[in-house]
């Protein structure tokens, strides 16, 4: 009986292959991950994917809301779902950027330059919490 040999050497091709599937796969676990926000006397932080620091001082309209408006078209970020973060276009608020998860509870908007900026919560009260802290920081 014959020995069957099996050669396990990766080839350039098949290591570029794994390497792209593993950073797709890291991104996407880094997206579904909520960001992470914080508020001190500079302004709203907003941590990973398209995150930033909203500064006080140019945070206009903010808005409550306990449903997310309808969603136009993805201009540029990530849309998994119920999971949406980065550039999209919502209609009568126009370009906007998202840090949502649909299925929260807590929806607040707030203007930003020329831009409105949408962020979820998990649950109502801490949104509640958030809106009021951002309105005594804007007011």
């Amino acid at each position: 009986m014959e020995k069957l040999k099996v050669n396990m050497k990766m080839t350039p091709a098949v290591a570029f292959k794994v390497g792209i599937l593993v950073i797709v796969a890291i991104a996407i676990l880094i997206g579904l991950k909520p960001p992470s926000i914080a508020m001190n006397n500079d302004g709203l932080k907003i941590g990973g994917l398209y995150g930033k620091l909203y500064e006080w001082d140019v945070i206009e309209n903010v808005e409550l809301f306990n449903q997310m408006p309808k969603i136009g078209m993805r201009t540029n970020g990530m849309d998994l779902g119920s999971t949406k973060r980065g550039y999209f276009n919502m209609g009568d608020y126009g370009s906007s950027t998202l840090y949502v998860n649909t299925s929260h509870e807590a929806f607040i908007v707030f203007k930003y330059g020329d831009r409105h900026i949408f962020v979820s919560f998990d649950d109502a009260q801490k949104g509640l919490d958030a809106y009021e802290t951002i309105m005594m920081h804007t007011n």
